[in-house]
């Protein structure tokens, strides 16, 4: 069988045609038979399967089917991926065509292609214990990381954050930590001296000044598009805090780490720039004769320091002021403290920090109705042949069996749109134009917490007028951009012949009928920060961020 292409799979379709053919080539083929087994409840998580044809069932530990998934649908993911076990069994209900990717080849891919991380932490909501590994094994690669151990190489490959930096932009003021490793693109250093010194990718970039909480020592500013990971400041203060050792070693470092350092085959060995650190290069031949007598504040600094006084001091004043300003507000509406609320909120409005992180909780989901089948009435538009029209008289009755006239059975009737071509309406009797759409969305929910069990699905089925399932009906879903994915109903025939299945990732998504005229669906989320019980099974986490599912309805309105 021909190997698919990824740009269709939500997990992986954010990815550069680049890292998608570097898994694409990877993908091996499974096949089963009935009552096979795909994935072993309880066995290690270490490949993801995306389901080609037929049709396998998920089970619980205890034997409980929790879904049926079909074509196009990703087996395994979310355990592969966070290093577990897999949580359900997955057995072949149909004879079943998979492709499977070994969780090794995805850690690869991050290995040698760092920028891989953006699109598969986005499709995720979050940085996965595999893709962490390999970001890992690429830092491992550089020397100021040498002798780190691989636990605390691993916790930094958690936390750093991607950047990308205009020509001009400061990296000291994206990262305020004075910690980034520039992946590729050039830098240009300025040291206390104003000299500078054109860096380019890949290199550790350490403002010692800064990872220890004070003013930026020196110029990094991009001289071209340049990527970037950066540790955020208050991440790296709470990791320092934590006794992350290769943050410690960088601060009490008696000199700035200036030098970049190959990684792999990506990456090119930059020199030592010696007109730009003279005293630097001399010690590294051998040459310095003077022992280091601690830190020298240079005249630029000095100059920096005093700028930093006089903004604190401006700071504090304009504080005093406004509460003194606030103060007599209040005074002169005479009700003391009693305006309280009233400036509380007015200072949250023109303080956007303060007023995201006054976190609420997350809205209690409130399903619309699901209307029963028989409610929805058939149209008007649909022609029903008129009961005057006479039986034709073409058709004789043979004279030699005399049949009374009230026998005489009626002649079936032909289908609607067969008898429209054979006898047109007169023109006197108008036919009523279709109104609105060819398919309606008739409801839409959320599903609750002990029909989801973890998972994180579009449930859809589509309708004739009379409530029967259409097979054959194809579906468009979007999750913004120019990403979409176009399924056909028919693929869940325990529930009937018009359902079709969509897994969702992190993002927002959207669904309609690919064919005629369709209503479409409000955004459906699985963003969802809030951990729901299934109170007849335990699970405390049967909804969940990232585990949410939905059921949506269309009918066809001819």
């Amino acid at each position: 069988m021909e190997r698919p292409s990824l740009s269709n799979v939500p997990l992986f379709s954010g990815f550069n045609p680049g890292d998608r053919a570097f898994l694409e080539d990877r993908l091996e083929e499974v096949r089963l038979d009935p009552g096979a087994t795909l994935v072993q409840s309880g066995s290690k998580a270490d490949r993801v399967f995306i389901l080609a044809r037929g049709w396998v069932r998920l089970l619980s530990s205890g034997g409980h089917e929790l879904a049926r998934l079909g074509p196009g649908s990703v087996v395994g993911e979310a355990d592969a991926l966070s290093g577990q076990t897999y949580s359900v069994q997955a057995e072949a209900v149909t004879q079943v065509r998979a492709w499977t990717l070994s969780v090794s080849n995805i850690q690869e891919m991050v290995r040698q292609f760092p920028a891989s991380l953006i699109a598969l932490d986005s499709a995720l909501g979050f940085r996965s214990e595999v893709a962490a590994e390999g970001f890992a094994d690429w830092l491992a690669g550089m020397a100021e990381f040498e002798g780190v151990s691989r636990a605390d190489l691993r916790r930094l490959a958690g936390h750093l954050e991607p950047a990308w930096l205009e020509p001009g932009e400061d990296i000291s003021l994206r990262s305020e930590s004075g910690f980034a490793i520039i992946e590729q693109g050039s830098i240009e250093l300025r040291d206390e001296l104003d000299r500078p010194a054109i860096r380019e990718g890949c290199f550790l970039y350490v403002d010692r000044s800064l990872l220890s909480g004070g003013m930026p020592s020196q110029g990094a500013k991009a001289v071209a598009p340049t990527m970037a990971w950066y540790l955020p400041a208050g991440t790296c203060a709470r990791l320092q805090a934590e006794g992350l050792s290769v943050l410690r070693e960088l601060v009490e470092a008696t000199e700035p780490v200036e030098e970049s350092v190959g990684l792999g085959g990506a990456c090119v060995d930059e020199p030592v720039l010696e007109a730009a650190v003279p005293e630097r290069a001399a010690r590294a031949r051998g040459r310095s004769g003077a022992a280091s007598t601690g830190p020298r504040l240079s005249v630029g600094g000095r100059v920096r320091l005093a700028l930093a006084a006089l903004l604190v001091l401006w700071v504090l004043l304009s504080g005093v002021v406004g509460l003194l300003r606030s103060v007599g507000v209040m005074a002169s509406v005479g009700g003391g403290w009693a305006g309280y609320v009233e400036l509380q909120a007015t200072a949250r409005a023109l303080t956007p920090m303060v007023l995201a992180q006054d976190v609420t909780s997350t809205p209690t989901f409130a399903p619309s109705p699901t209307p029963a089948a028989t409610s929805t009435p058939v149209p008007t538009d649909t022609p029903v042949p008129p009961t005057a029209t006479p039986v034709p008289t073409e058709t004789a009755v043979p004279t030699d069996t005399p049949v009374p006239p009230t026998s005489t059975p009626a002649p079936p009737a032909a289908p609607a749109a067969s008898q429209d071509a054979a006898a047109p309406a007169p023109t006197d009797t108008p036919v009523p134009a279709r109104a609105g759409v060819d398919y309606r969305l008739v409801s839409w929910r959320q599903l609750t917490p002990c029909e989801n069990h973890g998972m994180h699905n579009i449930f859809i089925n589509v309708l004739d007028p009379a409530g029967n399932g259409i097979p054959g009906v194809p579906l468009h879903v979007h999750w913004g951009g120019p990403d979409g994915a176009v399924i056909t109903t028919g693929g869940k025939p325990e529930l009937g012949p018009g359902w079709a299945v969509f897994d969702m990732y992190r993002g927002t998504y959207w669904v309609r009928v690919n064919e005629g005229t369709s209503d479409t669906t409000p955004p459906l989320t699985v963003d969802i920060g809030e951990d729901q019980k299934c109170e007849e099974t335990g699970n405390p986490v049967a909804n969940s961020l990232y585990h949410y599912s939905y059921e949506v309805i269309f009918q066809r309105t001819w």
